[in-house]
């Protein structure tokens, strides 16, 4: 008995993936086509995305969308599913907006920010993402985590202070240069 109620949660759970997804192509279709096909390795031509940049934003929300699907159809709750692919995809969209103001409020020290920031879910969003970051991203990340590890030691505090100090010179630069909108 208990096998038949599951696979009756399994295909109604199938059915509600599928009516997602459907309103998702249908609200944006190409963002979702692109992160799909950049996954699944789907047998046709997937458009490129509009910005080279954003490509692995855009194949961490096709893991995302395909990950989360598999996890809700195998007995997820249905809140936590519409959540977290909805988060996401504002993530994609905006460009990664809400996770550059949480950067600045981590930055300020403010409660909130550093509240959100030591949440599991950031935590398992920070996995996933570095798991999809181009190579040359994540060599770098590779060296920041190395020193950060390090911190403890003298030495290792002092390349990660000048880590920071070298990042904070470049940031200044970028700001007083010319802006990609103007």
């Amino acid at each position: 008995m208990h096998i038949i109620l599951f696979a009756i949660g399994v295909i109604l759970r199938l059915a509600a993936v599928g009516a997602l997804l459907l309103v998702m192509y249908l609200l944006f279709p190409q963002t979702v086509e692109t992160a799909l096909g950049s996954v699944l390795s789907a047998p046709y031509t997937v458009a490129a995305p509009a910005s080279g940049a954003l490509s692995w934003v855009i194949e961490l929300l096709g893991y995302v969308i395909v990950v989360s699907s598999i996890v809700f159809v195998l007995g997820a709750k249905l809140f936590g599913f519409l959540g977290e692919l909805l988060l996401y995809l504002v993530f994609a969209l905006t460009h990664m907006a809400p996770l550059r103001l949480l950067a600045a409020g981590l930055r300020s020290e403010n409660y909130w920010a550093q509240t959100i920031a030591k949440t599991s879910f950031m935590g398992m969003y920070l996995v996933q993402s570095v798991g999809v970051f181009p190579d040359n991203a994540r060599a770098e990340w590779d060296r920041v985590f190395d020193l950060y590890l390090k911190s403890n030691t003298p030495h290792g505090r002092e390349q990660l202070e000048m880590l920071a100090d070298e990042w904070s010179e470049k940031r200044g630069k970028q700001r007083s240069g010319p802006t990609l909108h103007q």
